[in-house]
């Protein structure tokens, strides 16, 4: 069994130390650009050639395969996007979800667009799993860089068949690109989950996105100011065999939230997910020990003191340094995301994001301990209590 955190009960609001508010500097104003799709359709494998182009729906499946694509033209990016959101508006529920994938470089035409036709699928770019109709939105913002044609699919895995708006359903429900541009550094919106195979940013580039935060948890000064002197990081490089460790540098300070971003934007995990999970774990508060004192932090790193169920090398700097704690879960969180902690066997797979977060705190996979906090954690993330006064 892998290391488990601690899981704490609904976190006491009593005797908590108000904080008053901080004004945060007033961003540029951004500039908003709505692209709608250039062309659009869907190809049915049990129908190969025939072209569903000019239809006013885009319909997906896994069985007769069926794909949706959407091509868009990009003319000028200038100044270069801050945030780049693909919107498809879905007209049915999503049990298994869909995934959005690149869709080769060539244009494609509606007319003559058919399953022998259809450009090659590409790279993944993004998931959603289960979903109500509505709209769904795609972050693009790295994959959107330059001017250009850019040609997506949606396709899913799931045996009920799926619809979505068309372009020619009308301008208010057609598939659409938002892209917000500003004239300052303005860093990019929420930090959402990227898919499997997402490529850690750099610790500068990470802190670059995140946002100013006023601190709620001033307990945590010392902690958050803290990084790894070079003899720390060498020992804990020395001691650490999993995946991904040479990327875990605890290289940030700021207040509790910033922290929270920086390890959400350089991991590729929603930055709500991980407030939630902070919430769950230790109410915010890095002083917080649990498992009869061998985990430690925001995150509840368990570390070598638990013996072969700890994570080596992470004391005491998951005890002493909050952006360490919060580095090393969103390595942890990323490599199980990824597929890498293959001994799970049985059920396990890339892509499930909330076995992984059971999986931290119960060591198994979508074993009953597991569940149970995965629903600890939705509660929070639907609460969102962390932006309630007096938090």
């Amino acid at each position: 069994m892998r290391p488990a955190a601690r899981a704490l009960g609904p976190p006491c609001l009593l005797g908590l130390v108000l904080v008053p508010a901080l004004a945060a500097p007033a961003p540029a104003a951004a500039a908003v650009t709505t692209l709608p799709a250039r062309a659009d359709g869907w190809v049915d494998a049990g129908a190969p050639r025939r072209s569903h182009g000019r239809s006013q729906r885009l319909r997906v499946a896994a069985s007769p395969a069926r794909a949706a694509y959407l091509r868009f033209v990009v003319r000028r990016l200038a100044p270069p996007p801050r945030r780049v959101t693909l919107r498809v508006r879905a007209l049915s529920a999503g049990r298994a979800g869909v995934s959005l994938r690149m869709a080769g470089t060539r244009r494609f035409s509606e007319r003559r667009l058919s399953w022998r036709a259809a450009p090659r699928l590409g790279r993944l770019l993004g998931t959603h799993g289960r979903f109500a109709p509505g709209w769904l939105r795609f972050d693009l913002t790295d994959v959107i860089r330059h001017p250009g044609s850019y040609n997506f699919a949606i396709v899913t895995s799931g045996r009920r068949p799926l619809t979505f708006s068309a372009r020619e359903s009308g301008k208010r429900a057609a598939p659409s690109l938002v892209i917000r541009t500003s004239g300052s550094a303005t860093p990019a919106g929420r930090a959402l989950t990227q898919p499997p195979g997402f490529r850690p940013l750099s610790d500068a580039r990470a802190a670059a996105l995140v946002r100013p935060a006023r601190e709620i948890r001033p307990e945590n000064a010392g902690p958050n100011r803290a990084t790894p002197t070079s003899s720390q990081r060498e020992a804990f490089l020395s001691a650490s065999r999993e995946p991904y460790t040479s990327l875990v540098t605890g290289g940030f300070t700021g207040s509790t939230d910033a922290i929270i971003q920086w390890a959400a934007r350089k991991w590729g995990l929603d930055e709500d997910l991980m407030r939630a999970v902070a919430v769950q774990e230790s109410d915010w508060r890095q002083s917080t020990v649990g498992d009869g004192g061998v985990s430690f932090g925001l995150f509840q790193v368990k570390t070598q003191l638990a013996g072969s169920d700890g994570w080596p090398g992470t004391d005491p700097l998951a005890r002493e340094d909050t952006a360490f704690n919060a580095d090393y879960y969103g390595r942890a969180i990323r490599s199980c995301f990824d597929g890498r902690e293959t001994w799970l066997a049985g059920s396990y797979r890339a892509g499930d994001l909330w076995g992984c977060v059971g999986w931290w705190f119960s060591g198994g996979w979508h074993d009953a301990g597991a569940q149970r906090y995965v629903r600890e954690v939705q509660t929070w993330l639907a609460r969102r209590i962390w932006e309630r006064p007096g938090y």
